[in-house]
């Protein structure tokens, strides 16, 4: 949603919430609770990969029923509870490698059984080290880490703004040269 002043921006946020609330109470067995909603200009309303509502702010309330229709909502509770496991994970990387921050460089990356993997085995063998030998120190220590898709141009490139992006089929050896 598009405002000239932020109080504008404000008021069609709470506009669209209100409608989407009144839409969601009519659904029976609709939850939503703990649901990150996004209004912004998308093609369509949908449901990500992370369990968050996209919706289309130029969507109609009907359009936005008939999509909020579709919604397996014990899936999106599924969804929403692996990108917490997958956001713990970041975290418990980054402070075991001393780096500022590693995620993927999108949602779309982060849905990706690829990049679940990438942090499993960044996790199992973080643990198979001897806690008096912590990993060497790093050059980018201060630079996020940002997971690509492994076909991504970017990958092995540090830009200066962003960070260092790195293929989410990076081995361990590879991320710690």
């Amino acid at each position: 949603v598009c405002g000239v002043y932020p109080n504008d921006f404000i008021r069609a946020q709470i506009e669209l919430s209100k409608v989407l609330v009144r839409l969601v109470d009519s659904l029976p067995d609709s939850d939503l609770r703990g649901t990150t909603v996004l209004f912004c200009e998308e093609p369509e309303s949908k449901m990500d990969g992370l369990g968050r509502l996209v919706m289309d702010c130029d969507g109609e309330p009907e359009e936005w029923l008939d999509q909020l229709k579709t919604i397996d909502f014990p899936q999106v509770k599924k969804l929403q509870e692996e990108a917490e496991e997958r956001a713990e994970m970041e975290k418990q990387i980054a402070k075991s490698l001393e780096i500022k921050l590693i995620c993927a460089e999108s949602s779309s990356v982060s849905c990706t059984p690829i990049y679940s993997s990438f942090l499993q085995q960044i996790t199992t063998h973080l643990s198979s080290l001897e806690p008096s030998s912590p990993p060497s120190k790093r050059r980018f220590q201060n630079v996020p880490i940002l997971v690509t898709m492994p076909e991504d141009e970017r990958k092995y490139s540090v830009d200066p703004d962003i960070g260092l992006f790195i293929p989410a089929d990076c081995s361990f050896d590879r991320l710690m040269e």
